[in-house]
């Protein structure tokens, strides 16, 4: 500054008369905007950059007289007002407290019965250091970007109102419910703050991390609860989702909590009118030994046999799983009907309507490309014996066998393993198939016998192919003999085949008088999707319905997981590929794998379980990739992330941590300051890091909104 010339001329002389003109605007907009609690410090210099901090200065009368406000509480947020017209999202980092006497250097009494309170001492500024996270200009209505512009000292800094966070944090307006916006510290504004995640998020993946009581599994009910709330019916913009349960959490979600939670701030904020859907399509597994069980108990079959097991079976169900948790649903009656050829059950209870589908896995009508996946760590060698004995038995005979007639095939050749050539070759594989047959087949094949026999089945012809068991196995071991594959790559393939058809889920054959054999059915995934659709209900493919008959839903729940998965991209891809103009073909799915680390493991172990873990990770990608542009989203829920395949981390463009130990986040990208917090979050909070936001969140979900009564207990 020039000698002579005092501060006022010096800032008309440059031009700067307009800055006390700017400092009033920016008071009277911060005052429109929310309440003032402060201004940036003048004592501080004021440094924008990546991670940088600005202080701010709050006076004693304001920090004590806002005991609620945000001044108190790091995390959460504050708006600087800057003059240049521009508003600053910023969030407080860091608090600072001084009592009087360490402001002016003294130190403590060496004889400390000297030292006494004095509340004068602590009237003092408190200083926050506050990271600016996002702008935009005052009046502006284009979205939020980056903070990355100078900062003015002295600028005014305020409480903002909850639609001033909502924008500069561009919040999305529609999409599926999460909670309220809240930090470490609890929720932001009281929870009037939604966040949603839009739509586009779903279709690129989502990945739900938390312990064991975290509230992962009530985050999981309560989206669906605002999905079926805030959804229309049969919209065809509206996806259906598509529960992969193994603990019969999600058959719970048609029925009200045992009491609403209103006296818990976020219900009362964001969840009020949220109900849950009015009923659920249940994917029921069925096994042999459940059709064994219904073809003893349920006395009189009726002129469908499947459906009426399914009746049967569906009383079982609810028997087992339902009756104990909702009163008098033992009493309704089942109702079965077919839909676009599939068996459907239906039964009622209040206004809640539950639709059972009854589901096998029929292999016999799929490809043996297709068929083949559902065997992971299968060799590339056994693989393709596979591929073109089962694609060569097709072309001859017109149809594909069941699998556990072709492990028996594979076994007859083997037993007669180099005596290939001899005149007598084909009575023996005929012998020793009679004989296999008898000791491997007839006693898993669920049979209701009124006179006769039981052995006869054998000779009973399949329904679908008019050919009787003993037969086609004959067939296949002769081609076999043809096709001279090497004994250790049969010896592999048989070994899978066996897993695979051990689970009681794949190729269920049954009879219900002796005389023909069926097999079990697979509905697809156009009658699931819109039997779903039209009655405005989420599918649950209640794996837990396998302890019901006996079972593990362990290995039989993945072969079920996985074929679900495959045939919902290549259905999806089907419409795509035909231009189909059905309301099916732009429906979107939105698929829920809770324990998602039993499903796709990390790989360890020995080289077979690496190479299993590999394939099914390959499979999850493929149709992952896939079905982002077929409108299919995955969602991946797991208390174990250390578990669970790397993948999985890469695929899914949101992640949502629950509390979950340190320790399990190596693989997951959040940011340091979102780590420190994450063990000792509440129940039901969150972070959310996603590219639908503008920043990484947190929020709180209320206390469940639907029924949720653990089974195990």
């Amino acid at each position: 500054m020039a000698e002579g010339r005092g501060l006022d001329d010096y800032m008309i002389e440059e031009g700067l008369s307009r800055l006390p003109e700017l400092l009033r605007r920016a008071d009277e907009k911060a005052g429109e905007l929310g309440i003032m609690v402060g201004r940036v410090s003048r004592f501080h210099e004021i440094r924008v950059s990546p991670g940088g901090r600005i202080a701010v200065e709050v006076d004693p009368e304001t920090y004590f007289s806002h005991t609620g406000s945000p001044v108190h509480r790091v995390g959460d947020y504050l708006v600087i007002v800057d003059p240049k017209e521009r508003l600053v999202l910023a969030r407080i980092a860091e608090i600072s407290r001084s009592d009087l006497l360490s402001l002016v250097g003294s130190h403590a009494p060496a004889d400390m019965s000297l030292a006494y309170t004095d509340p004068s001492s602590i009237a003092t500024k408190a200083i926050l250091f506050v990271e600016p996270v996002m702008e935009r200009d005052w009046e502006g209505v284009e979205n939020p970007r980056p903070a990355t512009t100078s900062i003015e000292p002295q600028s005014p800094v305020i409480d903002p109102k909850p639609e001033v966070v909502q924008g500069l944090l561009g919040l999305p307006e529609e999409g599926i419910l999460l909670g309220a916006l809240a930090t470490p510290a609890g929720l932001v504004k009281n929870g009037r703050i939604r966040v949603l995640l839009p739509g586009k998020a779903l279709l690129q993946h989502v990945l739900i991390i938390g312990t064991t009581g975290s509230g992962k599994t009530t985050l999981l009910k309560n989206m669906a609860a605002y999905a079926y709330s805030a959804w229309a019916p049969d919209s065809p913009h509206e996806p259906v989702m598509v529960f992969i349960d193994l603990n019969d959490d999600f058959i719970q979600l048609p029925f009200d909590p045992e009491e609403y939670p209103r006296d818990d701030p976020v219900y009362q904020a964001v969840y009020q009118g949220v109900k849950p859907p009015h009923g659920v399509l249940v994917v029921l597994p069925v096994t042999e030994d459940a059709v064994r069980s219904a073809l003893e108990d349920a006395g009189k079959v009726g002129e469908d046999p499947w459906c009426s097991i399914a009746e049967y079976l569906v009383a079982k169900h609810v028997e087992e799983s339902l009756a104990p948790i909702i009163p008098g649903i033992e009493e309704a009656r089942p109702r079965s009907y077919r839909r676009r050829g599939a068996c459907l059950v239906e039964i009622r209870v209040n206004d809640k309507i539950i639709v059972y589908s009854p589901y096998t896995v029929n292999t016999t009508s799929s490809p043996s490309s297709i068929v083949s996946r559902l065997m992971p760590g299968l060799t590339t060698l056994a693989r393709e014996v596979f591929n073109r004995t089962r694609e060569r038995f097709l072309r001859k005979y017109k149809f594909y066998p069941p699998l556990s007639l072709i492990a028996v095939g594979i076994a007859a050749y083997l037993s007669l393993r180099g005596q290939q050539g001899q005149g007598d070759y084909y009575n023996k594989i005929e012998k020793i198939v009679e004989i296999l047959a008898n000791d491997f087949l007839l006693p898993r094949i669920p049979a209701r016998i009124i006179r006769g026999n039981i052995e006869g089945i054998l000779a009973a012809s399949i329904k679908e192919f008019n050919k009787a068991p003993t037969d086609i196995i004959t067939d296949y071991a002769k081609l076999l003999s043809e096709y001279k594959p090497s004994y250790r790559t049969l010896e592999a393939l048989y070994r899978r085949i066996l897993g695979l058809t051990d689970t009681g889920a794949v190729d269920v054959l049954y009879s219900i008088d002796g005389s023909r054999l069926l097999l079990g059915e697979e509905p697809g995934w156009g009658v699931l999707v819109e039997t779903a659709s039209s009655l405005g209900v989420p599918i649950v493919i209640d794996l837990a319905a396998l302890r019901v008959w006996g079972g593990d839903p362990g290995d039989a729940g993945r072969v079920i997981a996985y074929r679900l998965l495959e045939r919902l991209k290549a259905w999806k891809h089907e419409l795509w590929a035909r231009r189909s103009r059905s309301g099916l073909a732009g429906k979107r799915i939105v698929v829920v794998i809770d324990e998602a680390h039993q499903f796709f493991p990390q790989e360890r172990g020995e080289r077979d379980e690496k190479e299993e873990s590999r394939q099914v990770a390959g499979m999850i990608s493929r149709i992952a990739r896939l079905g982002r542009a077929r409108g299919i989203g995955l969602v991946f829920a797991t208390h174990s992330p250390k578990d669970l395949h790397d993948i999985i981390v890469q695929l899914a463009n949101t992640k949502i941590v629950l509390r979950t130990e340190r320790s399990q986040l190596e693989s997951v990208d959040l940011p340091g300051d979102a780590k420190h917090y994450i063990p000792r979050l509440p129940d039901r909070y969150m972070v959310v890091s996603s590219f639908a936001f503008r920043d990484y969140l947190m929020a709180a979900t209320a206390p469940p909104v639907v029924l949720h009564y653990d089974l195990s207990r």
